[in-house]
């Protein structure tokens, strides 16, 4: 019995460990991410302020969230 739970739970793995590759190899997520990648850039351009003040902010609010306090 536990050779097939075994069995079934390796090949389940296998299943998804492929299905997660397919998508991260997918051309159109790459795209994708390419294009929010430069509205990113073209953003941080337009407005510098109010991305570094984003990014402390930001960085602010993990801090306190991991802090051990």
């Amino acid at each position: 019995m536990q050779q097939t739970t075994l069995d079934t739970l390796t090949r389940r793995l296998n299943e998804l460990s492929e299905a997660g590759k397919n998508y991260i190899e997918n051309e159109d997520l790459q795209a994708r991410i390419q294009d929010l990648k430069s509205e990113a850039e073209e953003l941080i351009r337009q407005k510098p302020l109010l991305a570094i003040g984003a990014g402390l902010a930001l960085g602010y609010l993990l801090g306190r969230l991991f802090s051990r306090d």
